[in-house]
């Protein structure tokens, strides 16, 4: 299994860390946007992208501010957001800055999860509201930094296709500790291409 406290042997990481910091510095501790994009984040992006077997990725300079502005920029005011409990502050934070409505669900039980979708279906009924009147999505994680577990990513996506929403899935923690190569809870219930996350 990858790991990511995985250190090779000898002076190769000492010594690639001395070079990088001499071509480098310390790095620019703050946005791309304004303190500029080096060779090495898109080097870094396109070997992430290439490894997940994603089209792209792009990196951050900081975790909480990757997850909490991702969920802001799919979700905004009048959409809906229906969010596992147990998710950890940089998704909460997210969930509040993209204004969206937010219902809440008890950590990775399937069962509530379902009672809150269904409570909303009846409530459109009642109002005559169309399900694609809004953008709706399922927000979970997929090994929870505070708690250790791991979603049961098969239940949530059956959810999701019954219902017709969409998922966000921060694999911030699974990424690079879950799977047979480390690319998070996806590929640990190995079937990739069944999941649109």
């Amino acid at each position: 299994n990858a790991s990511l406290t995985a250190v090779p042997p000898g002076n190769a990481l000492k010594d690639a860390s001395k070079a990088a910091m001499s071509k480098y510095g310390c790095g620019s501790c703050g946005p791309r946007g304004f303190y500029g994009t080096i060779d090495v984040h898109l080097q870094l992006e396109e070997s992430i992208a290439k490894f997940t077997g994603s089209d792209q990725a792009i990196l951050y300079s900081d975790g909480a501010s990757a997850v909490s502005s991702t969920i802001a920029a799919f979700a905004k005011r009048g959409d809906l957001l229906v969010v596992d409990e147990g998710v950890y502050e940089p998704l909460v934070t997210g969930v509040t800055l993209s204004r969206a409505n937010v219902k809440w669900f008890r950590h990775n039980d399937m069962e509530d999860l379902r009672r809150v979708l269904e409570r909303i279906r009846t409530t459109d009924e009642k109002l005559g509201r169309k399900g694609n009147d809004q953008r709706r999505f399922i927000v979970c994680e997929g090994l929870y930094k505070n708690l250790g577990s791991i979603v049961p990513l098969a239940d949530v996506v059956a959810l999701k296709n019954e219902f017709k929403y969409r998922l966000i899935l921060d694999e911030s923690f699974s990424f690079g500790t879950l799977g047979p190569t480390g690319k998070g809870v996806i590929e640990m219930y190995g079937k990739r291409h069944m999941y649109d996350a």
